[in-house]
């Protein structure tokens, strides 16, 4: 047993008041004249023997009514465990859940407010000297600083909805991050959340220095139905073409539902909508179809109409859609004739041809596709910027000629870490598979015939091979060699053709192959971009534009006053933003300086969006090895009075309040007395 106040036992001292005017005070006795006190006498024995009972009756209930009373002040305690010391700081951590899905009802209201509540009753019944670190899901700089009692009550005031999801490791890593352990200290954490399905880690170790209190709140209702994500059928955008949006709505509930409305709007303005059917714990991909007829920058927004929870109804996506697609060929002695024959004259590609001696390297940011047609040599100088062309995700088409110097190639195919080139071979082959599974062939084809018509080679360079070289292969030779590759870097393409393209070499060029597929390489080259982001992630956004110290990229919320000037790290010709958690809220954004660069959108994530929960039983299989965590059901327990029963893993148990009881029950048993005794 200990003493919150040990210092208020000195008022014990206060029992000798009764014990004195016991001792003092002699009651007086008056003279009667008696003629006979014969049978006075025994009368008067037995009277006094009662009244002397009485009276240390009464001062028995003085002495113990004034002893419980200051216990009661002193307010005695059976510690938690062996650290609660009472005269030790303690480390107290709070961490109150304030993702999306805690706006869920329970059975006294949101679960957002019971735990406002239940952080609001713990701190009231702690210690006046505890140190209190709050913790939400935003991890502010805000919480870093320990609060006492008062400052803590007023914090809560200001905790709201974030869009942020924390599981229990980084939840413990940030209290243990801000407060450390002390040993011999009572380091406190109680955890206030709904407990979703992805909150608790697989495994879990137990930590001696540290007490972790479970608190989970349970929803009336788990179901949600929300839109999980969407993405284009092809990849890439062309004005004045059919688009198709793939939408994959989710239904957590165990009801199907059916035909639920979708709206797409571009630009704020509606282009398509639709309906779909949903079975009961499953998704669906759906899609819309619709066209752009304007270039630029499209903003998309695709919403459904779900409650309670309705952050994850909207999804937002831009995309560019440009007017031309800008191919630059560089050919050594003679432009390429089958390149003009097949672009020359097209309004949706602007082929420029340039002798490779004439070249602007300056220009290669503004091309979508650069194309080396027929070059003898590759210059060290040009393998260096065809390298930076391609770490800003362009496309490069890799054309060899009759003769070639095998040492320039390959230490060009080294430095983009692509296959090399052999020493030429003249033996007739012809290409015997296409790979139909690479999105460059989807829509070229209605159906495939069985005995296809390919183009046959007489002149090409087997490859060489490099190990660490990711490729697919777009045309394959009949023996295993290829005949044009594809590799993929990042969100960069290269295609390497490994024959000269002239009529002597092969028939490609008058095949049926080649147009669609040119023009497939063409119109895939054009940077579709990532489509949305993530709110609260630490994003890193690349732009193509070449920014200055004293001309920063500024990001805009669209129709709001919201900016921000992000981190801008130059590389090159690029620039970087570091959005590192300025964006809190879903929708679009403007890319600006000067004029408009672009737009981004971001969203809430989804890890909220499925409001399954953790059951109770698993929680308990969860902490029933693990001896420093418990579990605290609410059950029907007043969430206002939780603090209290909360209050005793920290303090222990109180017991002020049956001190003060019985204090009461010996004054009543006192005032009892002296009415009888008079």
């Amino acid at each position: 047993m200990q003493f919150l106040n040990p210092s208020i036992l000195y008022a014990l001292l206060a029992v000798a008041i009764p014990i004195i005017i016991h001792l003092f005070n002699f009651r007086r006795f008056k003279k009667v004249a008696f003629t006979n006190v014969k049978f006075l006498k025994e009368i008067k024995e037995q009277t006094r023997s009662k009244s002397k009972l009485k009276h240390l009756l009464i001062l028995a209930s003085r002495i113990l009514a004034i002893v419980f009373l200051v216990l009661a002040f002193a307010q005695p305690f059976k510690p938690y465990s062996q650290n609660n010391a009472i005269d030790q700081q303690k480390n107290i951590g709070i961490y109150i859940d304030n993702s999306f899905s805690m706006n869920a009802e329970g059975n006294e209201g949101k679960l957002s407010d019971q735990a406002i509540k239940i952080a609001e009753s713990l701190i009231k019944n702690l210690n006046a000297n505890d140190e209190i670190t709050l913790i939400t899901n935003d991890f502010s700089n805000a919480q870093e600083r320990p609060l006492n009692k008062s400052e803590a009550l007023n914090q809560l005031e200001f905790i709201q909805e974030s869009p942020a999801f924390r599981n229990f490791q980084e939840i413990k890593s940030r209290f243990l991050g801000l407060r450390g352990q002390k040993e011999g200290l009572s380091n406190e954490l109680f955890v206030i959340s709904d407990f979703q399905e992805n909150f608790l880690s697989d495994t879990e170790q137990e930590d001696s220095l540290l007490r972790i209190k479970l608190i989970p709140l349970r929803a009336n209702n788990n179901e949600n139905i929300f839109i999980d994500s969407c993405w284009f059928s092809t990849p890439f955008r062309q004005l004045n073409n059919p688009e198709q949006l793939v939408i994959r709505i989710k239904n957590t509930s165990n009801n199907a539902l059916k035909d639920l409305p979708i709206r797409l709007d571009i630009n704020g303005v509606q282009k398509a909508i639709a309906s779909t059917s949903v079975d009961a714990n499953s998704s669906i991909d759906t899609s819309v179809s619709f066209t752009i007829s304007e270039p630029g920058w499209q903003l998309g927004t695709v919403s459904i109409n779900d409650h309670p929870i309705t952050f994850d109804n909207d999804y937002f996506f831009s995309f560019e859609v440009k007017e031309k697609v800008r191919a630059l060929c560089l050919y050594e002695q003679d432009s390429s004739i089958y390149l003009g024959s097949l672009f020359g004259k097209d309004p949706t590609v602007e082929l420029d041809q340039v002798q490779i001696s004439k070249v602007d390297y300056g220009a290669f940011s503004q091309q979508d596709l650069i194309i080396l047609s027929g070059l003898s040599e590759i210059q060290s100088g040009l393998t260096q910027e065809i390298q930076k062309f391609v770490e800003l995700g362009k496309t490069v088409l890799i054309i060899p000629s009759t003769t070639i110097n095998l040492a320039s190639y390959n230490n060009m195919a080294s430095a983009l870490n692509i296959d090399g080139f052999n020493g030429i071979s003249k033996i007739e082959r012809a290409v015997s598979e296409l790979n139909l599974n690479l999105r460059l062939f989807e829509g070229i084809f209605e159906s495939v015939p069985k005995n296809m018509d390919l183009p046959t080679v007489q002149t090409y360079y087997p490859r060489s091979s490099n190990l660490s070289a990711d490729f697919d292969y777009v045309m394959k030779l009949e023996n295993g060699d290829p005949f044009l590759n594809l590799y993929s870097k990042s969100n960069a393409n290269i295609y390497v053709l490994y024959s000269p393209l002239s009529a002597e070499a092969n028939n490609f060029a008058q095949h049926a192959l080649f147009v669609p597929i040119l023009y497939k390489v063409c119109y895939t080259s054009q940077l579709s971009g990532q489509m949305s982001y993530i709110v609260g992630e630490d994003q890193k956004i690349i732009t193509s534009t070449k920014n200055t110290d004293k001309n920063v990229i500024k990001i805009k919320q669209v129709n709001k006053n919201y900016e921000f000037i992000p981190g801008n790290l130059f590389q090159g010709d690029k620039t970087a933003l570091m959005i590192q958690g300025q964006i809190e809220e879903s929708g679009h954004y403007n890319l600006k300086n000067n004029t408009d660069l672009g737009s981004v959108s971001f969203n809430y994530s989804r890890n909220e969006s499925n409001t399954a929960l953790i059951s109770m039983e698993k929680i308990y299989e969860y902490v029933i090895d693990l001896s420093n965590i418990d579990v605290i059901e609410l059950k029907d327990k007043n969430v206002e009075l939780i603090g209290e029963t909360l209050s005793r893993v920290v303090k222990g148990k109180n017991y002020w309040r049956y001190c003060l009881l019985i204090s009461l029950v010996f004054f009543a048993f006192e005032i009892i007395l002296i009415r009888l005794l008079s």
